[in-house]
């Protein structure tokens, strides 16, 4: 019966963790909207942050709009979100199969009528929706926050813009899924998943400062989400379903080296 249900299952183990994640996100947002008319509109701000060098302003993100509710949103949640879901997509991803062999369990699990595609697949959507969950919490914090600060905007544009993080992060989940099939170890799949995150990112704010690098940022899945794009204009179709079907190929990837897997070997 349980293995029956490894989608709901693999939801309710992460209940707790998504809960909490997503209240300390709306929270978060809710503030960063109520600070903005005393901190984005403060004068001299864009002044100052136009002052910053190159690089800095590369790392930091867009700022040419700092003095709107958008650009201030943009950059102070969008910019930090996809990295922050990041986090528990990797703890979460390279538990699925590392973990599991790491504390013994996996052979157990495979032992019961059920198929390593579908216990890879099932608990990825699960992943999914919880990243979903987590990022439209961060959105419903945003817009709680617009009647506070008495700024206006589209409500369906902050839940949008939030929610449109979540292909970004399923990228770096897949890497963290793909690494823990291949190395069967929670620590150094996480470790890897991480350092690639973070060369990832600064590959992507660099490439604006650096020439030579331009060429290369394409490699990087955040790329492919621009936070001032998103929130003013809306998700980018293309870029979405880049990012997507790069997801379902690091799945697709993971599955193949489950598959073949000599699990009583490890």
């Amino acid at each position: 019966m349980l293995l029956r249900t490894i989608l709901g299952k693999s939801l309710r183990d992460e209940r707790a963790a998504v809960i909490g994640y997503g209240l300390g996100l709306a929270l978060y947002g809710l503030l960063i909207v109520i600070m903005f008319p005393s901190v984005g509109q403060a004068p001299g701000l864009a002044e100052m942050m136009e002052s910053y060098p190159p690089a800095m302003k590369a790392l930091v993100g867009e700022i040419k709009a700092i003095t709107t509710v958008e650009g201030f949103v943009a950059l102070e949640v969008l910019t930090w979100l996809p990295l922050i879901l990041a986090i528990f997509a990797i703890m979460s991803a390279t538990d699925f199969v590392a973990g599991e062999a790491e504390r013994g369990t996996l052979y157990l699990v495979l032992s019961q009528p059920v198929r390593r595609w579908r216990l890879v697949v099932e608990r990825m959507a699960a992943l999914t929706v919880s990243l979903l969950a987590m990022a439209l919490a961060a959105g419903i914090g945003l817009w709680l926050g617009l009647p506070i600060a008495k700024v206006e905007m589209s409500p369906a544009n902050l839940i949008a813009a939030t929610v449109a993080t979540v292909p970004l992060v399923l990228v770096i989940a897949g890497i963290s899924l793909l690494a823990g099939c291949i190395l069967m170890s929670r620590r150094l799949a996480g470790l890897i998943a991480a350092g690639l995150a973070v060369a990832f990112y600064l590959l992507n704010s660099l490439a604006g400062v650096v020439e030579q690098l331009k060429p290369w940022s394409r490699l990087s899945p955040f790329h492919y989400f621009d936070a001032y794009k998103t929130i003013t204009n809306g998700p980018d179709l293309a870029d979405t379903l880049t990012l997507l079907v790069g997801a379902f190929v690091l799945v697709g990837a993971s599955v193949l080296v489950f598959q073949r897997r000599d699990i009583l070997a490890d």
